[in-house]
């Protein structure tokens, strides 16, 4: 919600006014980058610069809007590339001990699509972007050593990994 942060914000820049800014998703859509980068802004001026640097790495890419500038590809091939840059941002992150914790902490609830309807647009949408990431993350997860804070958990996160992985992604 970059939108809230950039209302902040103003609000703090400009203390006389009362700003109670409403965007609607065209506007949103159209400025997002420009939001996202007073958001992060925000964000820093309000937890510092470690919450900060964290938060701007753990946040997803805008790949829609990347893939829409690939106009050669199909539809398909489109979201197989979409689905490709989200594997790599994870490949990224988890290379950061701090970060891997936070993603970590996320991602293992977001890949649980046990309740969500099997013939769903969101239900298919999941399925495509977390099926090329969680091997990713299980590959890496087995590699870490003693000094990572996930090291003591490694094993059971990898079993959870994989039974999500074989019983909700694999077929």
């Amino acid at each position: 919600m970059p939108e809230i942060l950039f209302a902040q914000r103003a609000q703090r820049k400009f203390p006389d006014r009362n700003y109670k800014l409403v965007i609607n998703e065209e506007t949103k859509e159209k400025y997002l980058n420009i939001l996202r980068d007073w958001a992060f802004k925000e964000i820093l001026h309000n937890f510092g610069p470690i919450v900060e640097r964290h938060l701007h790495n753990l946040t997803n890419h805008d790949f829609d809007s990347l893939v829409e500038e690939l106009p050669d590809l199909s539809t398909e091939e489109k979201i197989d590339f979409k689905n490709q840059a989200y594997a790599a941002h994870i490949e990224e992150i988890i290379e950061d001990p701090e970060l891997c914790l936070l993603k970590y902490a996320d991602f293992s609830k977001n890949i649980n699509i046990k309740d969500i309807p099997l013939a769903g647009e969101k239900y298919f949408k999941l399925k495509r972007k977390y099926s090329s990431a969680i091997p990713i993350f299980i590959e890496k997860i087995k590699t870490i050593d003693q000094n990572h804070p996930l090291y003591n958990k490694k094993d059971l996160i990898v079993a959870e990994l994989e039974e999500a992985y074989r019983t909700e992604y694999k077929n």
